[in-house]
């Protein structure tokens, strides 16, 4: 048991001493050794005192001790004999007796530093059985002024009197909770002693004492002191039973402190102070500035404002606007708006074990309370909902909250909530499917993020051309929602002035740089193609201009034909040597189609925890469907490997998911790879245009020739030396390019320029790339 006690037996009412009595000759009237239960002691002295049996018990202690004097149990010393009582009580005993010695040893930790304790002692260890729980019993049970030396004799089990009875059974302490959590009878008499064991600072030290020597389960505890099984007790702290699943107790049959001040306090707000705040919801932005569509927005006000529970999903990228969303769907629907602390505001730290499970049964026990006005906003929700595992080896596995979730989701929750989740790859099935209505977000597209950006800035006061700048700046840099926010604490701290606009401008395109990087990284890809860009050098085996034009057919053709359902999307495949321009062609057609180019390569997908790269997979095509780019998958092998030599389950689930999601996708997508042996047959048959990039020909290397270093002169041997190697690319040139800057212009002529791209072809040779073979 654990946690602090929050009153003692002399703040008790009569009725709930009285129990705690009940409760104490519950727990030892089978237990022999006492000895070191010395917390027995002070509960029993501290009962009677709240009950005013101090008379009482001074008449019971006398009893015993005269009824052990004459049945020889006691040896009585002579007043005349020089003896010194072995006690802590100083003053002077009326009668010594031979066996106090043996009691003072039998007697442990107890106190003997007052008469009532010496007494006490005295009947408690003589040598004989213990007779503590009759003591308890005449105690409490018997009324003042029947005892005598005839009431020692008793059964072993002393019958508990109607008085006592109704005080055990008034559950008044705790009937707030009960109506307000519809506990049933059972469970409300497991809550009830669990209440005041641990509510109660003596009572609860004897039932810890005893659990901790070993004397007691927990659950034998409980069992004494409700009347009910261990079966029974089991049973109602299961995780599908509210004791349970609203987290007041937990499987080891302890009470949650914050539970048991809620219950004093008789108020459960208490107790929901650590996982939900409300929150000001007066500036949300107008619903038009989503790109939701209206036939799903429309939807989930009309779910807001039923009568009857929900829940709502909001999936998707982060930085796509779901948390502002929600806020201006409560904002239409008229409601309030509290929202749910992850699991680090709840415990303030991070080693806390056992903070997800509390969190999870305070919240399954704040939504089964209705609240008519408002919504419960459960953002970055993934642990909440974390219903599937996998396993080292691939497997999906439930994992252990899987029942309690979706418990909450379909039977516990009379409220309306708003989940928002990344991903959804830890959700099992059966938990999706428990959800009223889900919207899918996709990337925040960037005219979507200046209409949020232009909201906020109306209070910030500035001319409206640097405002204009200010806003044009966040459809140049990958940012999201929160750098909106950022942005204006930036103005609102850089202390604008006129005639400084210049700086404004530096200052926040600093903070979008800064953002940006953090967020998704250094930029990993050139807007434009280079300038000495020359579609015609290139040796593909469909010609490039030819894919440029079936590329824009492909486009007028789409947007001619947009009101028909199912619209495909263009699907091309680019493999050959590295260097041979594919990914060049690719910036190219972005460029000529007047569409941004989305970049991603193997890195940026791939992930160790299994499941994270399908959802990678997902999340770079919705961004690409949302912000209509060119979606480039650059040096893509490890997701078109042929699944039949697939040794890990793994394996095949990404390239099924490469499979799905591209054949789904309606934009333009581009895949580079060096190698079409391994693809999948599958992979292969789902791409439009397929084109092998080779090493260039005699007029490539001419005309880059020219590009590059049109100021030497180079004869048709020295083209004939680099044709020769049927490996010499486009990117041989660029690299070169790169490295002359540093070499003294006298060095520089045709022969080093050749002699340079020689070396690249022969250190391709030397590690397995180009045309096998040898070169005279």
């Amino acid at each position: 048991m654990i946690g602090n006690a929050i009153t003692k037996v002399k703040n008790l009412n009569e009725n709930e001493a009285l129990a705690i009595a009940y409760y104490l000759y519950q727990l030892t009237v089978d237990i022999e050794d006492l000895a070191s239960h010395e917390e027995i002691q002070w509960l029993y002295n501290a009962l009677v005192d709240r009950l005013n049996l101090q008379a009482h018990s001074e008449a019971i202690m006398n009893a015993f001790i005269g009824k052990f004097v004459k049945t020889k149990v006691f040896t009585p010393i002579n007043p005349g004999e020089k003896y010194r009582n072995p006690f802590s009580y100083r003053g002077k005993l009326k009668l010594n007796f031979r066996e106090d010695d043996s009691i003072m040893e039998n007697c442990g930790n107890w106190d003997t530093d007052k008469l009532r304790d010496v007494n006490l002692v005295r009947v408690m260890f003589n040598g004989r059985n213990s007779n503590f729980a009759r003591v308890v019993a005449l105690t409490f049970f018997e009324k003042p002024g029947t005892i005598d030396e005839n009431s020692m004799v008793l059964p072993s089990r002393i019958p508990v009197p109607e008085r006592i009875k109704k005080a055990v059974e008034d559950n008044s302490s705790i009937q707030f909770a009960v109506d307000t959590l519809k506990l049933s009878e059972d469970e409300a008499k497991i809550l009830l002693c669990a209440y005041r064991l641990q509510s109660c600072k003596e009572a609860y030290m004897v039932a810890n004492d005893l659990f901790r020597h070993d004397d007691l389960s927990r659950y034998e505890i409980l069992a004494k002191c409700s009347n009910k099984s261990q079966k029974e007790i089991r049973m109602a702290l299961r995780d599908d039973q509210k004791l349970k699943a609203f987290g007041l107790m937990d499987s080891d049959a302890d009470m949650d402190e914050d539970a048991i001040d809620a219950i004093r306090e008789k108020d459960m707000a208490l107790y929901f102070t650590d996982i939900v705040k409300n929150e000001r919801n007066a500036k949300a932005y107008d619903l038009n500035s989503f790109s939701v569509p209206q036939e799903q927005t429309d939807v989930a006000v009309q779910l807001l404002k039923s009568n009857n529970p929900c829940n709502i999903l909001l999936l998707g990228a982060p930085g796509a606007g779901k948390t502002e969303y929600a806020k201006a769907l409560i904002r239409q629907a008229g409601l309030k708006m509290t929202s749910y602390k992850n699991e680090l505001e709840v415990s303030g730290k991070k080693d806390d074990d056992d903070v997800e499970v509390k969190a999870l049964s305070r919240l399954n026990c704040y939504l089964s309370l209705k609240k008519e006005d408002s919504v419960l906003v459960v953002d970055e929700a993934e642990n909440v909902l974390k219903t599937k595992e996998f396993s080292f080896f691939g497997m999906k596995l439930s994992s252990s909250q899987k029942g309690t979730v979706n418990r909450m989701l379909s039977e516990t929750s009379e409220n309306k909530v708003i989940w928002i989740v990344n991903y959804t790859s830890e959700m099992d099935e059966s938990t999706l499917r428990r959800f009223t209505y889900s919207i899918k977000f996709n990337a925040m597209p960037k005219e979507t993020l200046r209409s949020i950006a232009a909201e906020k800035l109306k209070s910030v006061k500035m001319p409206s051309g640097l405002k204009n700048d200010i806003l044009d700046m966040f459809t140049t840099y990958k940012v999201t929602g929160a750098s909106v926010d950022n942005v204006v604490k930036a103005i609102n701290s850089l202390d604008y002035q006129k005639g400084k606009e210049d700086k404004v401008r530096r200052d926040i395109k600093s903070v979008l740089e800064a953002n940006s990087e953090l967020l998704f990284g250094k930029k990993k890809i050139r807007d434009s193609v280079k300038k000495s860009y020359d579609l015609s050098v290139l040796n593909t085996s469909i010609e490039a201009n030819e894919m440029v034009e079936m590329l824009k057919a492909a486009e007028e053709y789409k947007k001619e034909n947009q009101a028909a359902d199912g619209a495909e999307g263009v699907r091309c495949l680019f493999y050959g040597l590295s260097g041979t321009g594919k990914t060049e062609l690719a910036r190219y057609i972005s460029e000529i189609l007047g569409k941004p180019l989305l970049l991603k390569r193997c890195s940026d997908i791939m992930d160790p925890y299994v499941g994270r790269t399908e959802q990678n997979i997902a999340a770079a095509f919705e961004e690409a469907e949302a912000t209509d780019s060119i979606l480039l998958f650059d040096e893509a092998d490890s997701f078109f490997a042929d699944r039949a030599g697939a040794k890990q389950s793994w394996e095949r689930t990404q390239v099924n998911e490469f499979l799905t999601q591209m054949e789904e996708f309606s934009g333009i997508c581009i895949c580079t790879s060096n190698l079409r042996k391994i693809m999948d047959p599958a992979m292969l048959r789902r791409f439009h245009i397929i084109s092998e990039f080779k090493a260039l020909n005699e007029n490539g290397i001419k005309a880059l020739l020219n590009s590059f270093f049109g100021k030497f002169k180079f004869t048709d041997e020295q083209v004939d030396k680099l044709c020769k190697y049927e490996s010499v690319t486009p990117g041989d040139f660029g690299s070169l390019n790169g490295k002359i800057r540093f070499v003294p212009k006298d060095r520089l002529d045709s022969e080093y320029i050749v002699r340079e791209l020689v070396k690249i072809q022969d250190e391709k040779r030397m590690n397995g790339v180009g045309k096998i073979g040898f070169v005279s």
